[in-house]
């Protein structure tokens, strides 16, 4: 199986994230939306109703398909959605600096000018998908100490 580059798991998280894997087909509730984007309850709320993403009909509680969350907020397209890894949060602008070794509005202009996947969740909520580059060094860093 083949995954996004830029959604790899550090070998030191991926036991403990294999747990809440997801299917990019299935749903998500504002539980699952909370914890990638690492907002509150409100922001997810609030996202989802600015974007247009309708609950699933299906489910008794509100439930929202994972591609049309990935689509239309995120800004994924289709061919990143299908190998998507859910289970990796986007950051915030602060540990994207700290990975890249770069000041915050570094990160904000990489995230204007296209170098970094940039989402904007509401007005004032901008969340980025972790570079491939800095999961690698991260993962190096870790063999090397043990």
């Amino acid at each position: 199986m083949i995954l996004y580059p830029i959604m790899y798991l550090p070998k030191r998280t991926a036991f403990r994230c294999l747990s809440r894997r997801v299917r990019v087909h299935g749903y998500a509730n504002t539980t699952d939306l909370t914890r990638r984007w690492q907002v509150d309850r409100k922001t997810a709320r609030t996202a989802l109703d600015q974007a247009g993403v309708l609950p699933s009909t299906v489910h008794a509680s509100p439930r929202y398909a994972w591609a049309d969350i990935l689509r239309k907020i995120e800004g994924w397209p289709d061919q990143a959605i299908a190998l998507m890894d859910l289970s990796v949060p986007l950051r915030r602008t602060a540990e994207i600096a700290e990975a890249l070794s770069v000041s915050c509005p570094t990160v904000r202009n990489y995230g204007s000018l296209g170098r970094l996947h940039e989402v904007r969740l509401t007005e004032r909520t901008v969340r980025y998908a972790m570079p491939h580059v800095c999961e690698n060094q991260s993962e190096e860093k870790t063999e090397g100490s043990g």
